[in-house]
């Protein structure tokens, strides 16, 4: 019954997050179905279904269900874009544009997934939730200088590690 509850109340907001990173509405839903599948074999880590600790559980699992998903579709894109390409090589430079978009887009999700918790929070909220600074400051209890200083911090990180990742180096 509490799983249950705990859906009604959390659903939307989960699947608003998992559209924000997916962009398509069958993934999203199927992305917070497989959230609360994963929450239900967990139970036994989760103290009150109610409590901020258990939401922000069920977003990180939504998070990371979604960026496996869009990663996993992304490959499949670019196959795609590959077998196109051959068929039409005028329209291959429009379709490399794409492709590589698409490559920077998965490169910075995964130099968010790579930040510490604090500056991941303050980028998912920002990017994907497209939140401002004063919402987040309310929406993890910090000061409006303080996340803009967290958010400050995490771009020099994920440019260290996109710069880094360019350079080969892991």
């Amino acid at each position: 019954m509490a799983i249950e509850k705990l859906y009604i109340k959390t659903n939307k907001v989960l699947y608003g997050y998992a559209y924000d990173i997916l962009k398509d509405k069958g993934l999203a839903e199927d992305a917070v179905h497989e959230a609360f599948i994963r929450l239900e074999k967990n139970l036994d880590k989760i103290d009150d279904p109610d409590s901020r600790r258990t939401f922000n559980y069920l977003i990180t699992i939504v998070e990371n269900i979604s960026k496996t998903m869009y990663i996993k579709r992304s490959r499949e894109f670019a196959s795609e874009l590959e077998d196109y390409s051959e068929n039409k090589e005028d329209d291959f430079e429009s379709a490399d544009e794409i492709l590589i978009k698409r490559e920077e887009y998965a490169l910075l999700h995964e130099a968010i997934d790579h930040l510490d918790e604090k500056y991941r929070k303050v980028m998912t909220l920002l990017y994907f939730y497209g939140m401002k600074e004063k919402e987040i400051s309310e929406e993890l209890g910090i000061s409006i200088s303080n996340v803009g200083v967290r958010i400050h911090r995490a771009k020099i990180k994920i440019k260290e590690y996109i710069e880094r990742k360019e350079a080969g180096d892991k």
